[in-house]
């Protein structure tokens, strides 16, 4: 692998981690989410790969256009906010649902036998606790 691809994959991976801390402690609740995983990144492992934390930084199109990031930097990042945005899809608000809908889950779309796999599998709606969570079940 190289180190492009450690970088991206790295990035990919981090690049909400700050959602935690904000969401999770009351004093980071103004603060950016891509400001706070960028302070993660370079508390946990920003020495062995630092241009990660400005991945992270600016993996959103408003940051990537505002930042100064050029060459490799610019492409690796461009290419975690095409993710983010192409991933963030599924949430967008359907303005026809009038109550919650279930995840599908991306087992649905991993078939090795079919070329398209026609039976969806969703992720029930529930609490996020082990004792209460309703893992998917299907053949």
């Amino acid at each position: 692998m190289t180190a492009e691809e450690k970088i991206l994959i790295l990035g990919a991976l981090f690049h909400d981690i700050g959602k935690f801390r904000q969401r999770g402690d009351e004093s980071n609740r103004f603060e950016k989410h891509q400001v706070l995983s960028s302070s993660f990144v370079n508390e946990i492992i920003g020495e062995k790969y630092p241009s990660l934390s400005n991945l992270v930084l600016n993996h959103h199109n408003e940051d990537l256009q505002k930042s100064n990031l050029k060459g490799r930097d610019r492409i690796l990042a461009e290419i975690i906010c095409e993710a983010d945005n192409i991933a963030s899809m599924e949430r967008k608000p359907d303005q026809s649902i009038t109550q919650q809908q279930p995840l599908e889950s991306i087992f649905s779309k991993v078939d090795y036998d079919k070329p398209i796999n026609l039976n969806k599998i969703f992720q029930p709606i529930s609490e996020i606790t082990y004792s209460k969570y309703k893992f998917v079940k299907d053949n």
